[in-house]
């Protein structure tokens, strides 16, 4: 009857389909194993289609046997706590989750690659390592605690096996990685969970007393410690031992190398290994120590700079789904180089260190850049590129709004991208499937502003985007018809000194801004 047998594998692989659980090969292609621990493997990938020189299309992916997972539910636990917080992050010194894998074999997180390596093995090869890079090493990742924290969550597992580089480069980058120990800390209410790596623990986690952030500080100073002498400022023979001398907080700097040590650096040290948590400075204040203040900034050239807030401006007048299209390319495309250029403009923006952005930061930013502003401009720019609006600008906004979108657009990526869109495979993007895919919290348009969305991309008027209207809508992100780089600076110097008084004076009050 033209029916053959099924087999075995035809039975796995349609269960599969019913499942609704993906085939990881048909986008990546596997190559060597970059670590193994208890959880699994993790292995280098690349994105396929990708071109062989582009760097962006590499992945670190974590295997994880099912089987052997589910076996112990706190394992189960630690592996949902990792990807959902790491969803959450966003923040250019905390690694990236691209994705969540599941077959019928193994669990697999996608994460971006970091070349680099472990922050001591990293440090170790290089022939020179001063006391002025561990200050730029110690800020980074003082900048990924406190946005973590300000977002309620405490890493409770920094160490240096946590920290990774993400170039071979000595001015390299550095990521925060491994949130499985991750916990969210709410305002007033500690945690109790004895976790962590003995070394870095907190004294408070040791004597089993309610808990917040300052564990993570206290991690921190024994690493800066370890960074500079190469010892740890407390150990013991045992467990028993080390624990008792991190609760009694006795360390000092009587070694040799410590002669040569800064009093900045040693009292930076000091103000995290405090026993008293309460008395204990935050990531925040220590952002502001001296030995951090005075460390010196990646020089990026005026010319980017002036190209990244023009592109700021055309961006917000580009319609959600254009915006949407470079937003999800710039997350999983963009070339590190680019990025890290955007990342540090970013930081030199973010005046309170808490990674986001106002729309006064931004604006300060522009003055300081082009002599002059115009706030109002600002304001209508900022409320346009706030997609989620939650009153700042996020990191990956800000780096789809400035980025080079003649460099980052594609058209094998479009292809994909479209093919994605088209989520029932008919060949077109409907309006409910435009809605679906850009809708984001906080954001409630009206079916008239998805309809004028639509009709301005439908050039042949039937209700649904075809791939040529995606294409010549995305080749006017790439070649816009008009620019205006000077609009966000030009002002009259008469209007400025008032506008800048309504700004402030806008700032003041408890109202949100006008949507």
């Amino acid at each position: 009857m033209g029916c053959g047998r099924s087999t075995a594998k035809d039975e796995a692989v349609n269960k599969k389909k019913k499942a609704g659980l993906g085939n990881i090969e048909k986008e990546y292609h596997f190559t060597k194993i970059l670590g193994a621990g208890a959880f699994g493997e993790v292995r280098l990938a690349k994105k396929i289609n990708s071109s062989s020189t582009d760097t962006g299309s590499f992945r670190a992916i974590k295997l994880i046997p099912r089987k052997e997972l589910e076996t112990s539910e706190k394992r189960v636990k630690m592996l949902l706590n990792e990807y959902n917080i790491l969803k959450q992050m966003d923040n250019p010194h905390i690694i990236k989750i691209f994705e969540f894998w599941k077959d019928e074999v193994f669990y697999y997180i996608v994460t971006e690659y970091l070349e680099g390596g472990e922050l001591y093995k990293t440090i170790s090869r290089r022939e020179k390592f001063t006391e002025k890079d561990c200050a730029v090493i110690v800020r980074q990742i003082l900048l990924a605690l406190n946005y973590c924290h300000q977002e309620g969550i405490v890493h409770r597992d920094l160490k240096p096996d946590n920290i990774l580089f993400e170039s071979k480069s000595d001015d390299s980058n550095c990521k925060l990685v491994d949130f499985g120990f991750a916990g969210i800390c709410k305002t007033g209410k500690g945690m109790k969970e004895v976790l962590g790596t003995p070394l870095y623990i907190a004294p408070e986690i040791i004597s089993e007393k309610k808990y917040g952030a300052e564990v993570d500080v206290w991690s921190l100073g024994v690493i800066t410690y370890f960074l500079i002498s190469g010892d740890p400022p407390f150990d013991g023979d045992t467990r028993n031992e080390l624990f008792k001398s991190i609760k009694s907080g006795k360390f000092s700097f009587d070694s040799k190398i410590w002669r040569v040590v800064s009093e900045d650096c040693k009292d930076f040290i000091k103000k995290c290994l405090v026993v008293d948590p309460k008395k204990r400075e935050s990531a925040s204040e220590l952002l502001e120590h001296k030995w951090i203040t005075k460390t010196p900034t990646i020089e990026v050239d005026e010319n980017v700079i002036k190209d990244s807030l023009n592109n700021l401006q055309l961006y917000a007048q580009h319609n959600k789904l254009q915006q949407g299209v470079v937003h999800f390319l710039t997350y999983k495309c963009a070339q590190r180089d680019e990025v890290n250029k955007l990342s540090e403009i970013f930081k030199q923006i973010d005046k309170n260190n808490d990674g986001k952005l106002t729309d006064k930061e931004i604006a300060e930013y522009i003055k300081k850049i082009m002599g002059s502003v115009n706030y109002a401009e600002v304001q209508e720019i900022f409320q346009l590129l706030d997609i989620d609006k939650s009153g700042y600008i996020d990191y990956s906004e800000f780096l789809s709004a400035t980025i080079n979108k003649k460099n980052l657009i594609r058209k094998q990526e479009l292809i994909n991208m479209f093919t994605q869109l088209d989520s029932d495979g008919s060949g077109n993007i409907s309006k409910k499937e435009l809605r679906k895919a850009f809708q984001t919290k906080g954001t409630k348009k009206t079916e008239e502003e998805w309809e004028s969305i639509l009709q301005e991309i439908d050039k042949d008027g039937n209700e649904e985007i075809n791939f040529e209207e995606f294409i010549q809508a995305m080749d006017t992100v790439v070649n816009p018809e008009t620019t205006h780089p000077k609009a966000i600076a030009e002002v009259d110097e008469k209007d400025e000194e008032e506008k800048e008084e309504q700004f402030d004076d806008l700032h003041n009050t408890k109202e949100p801004l006008p949507a």
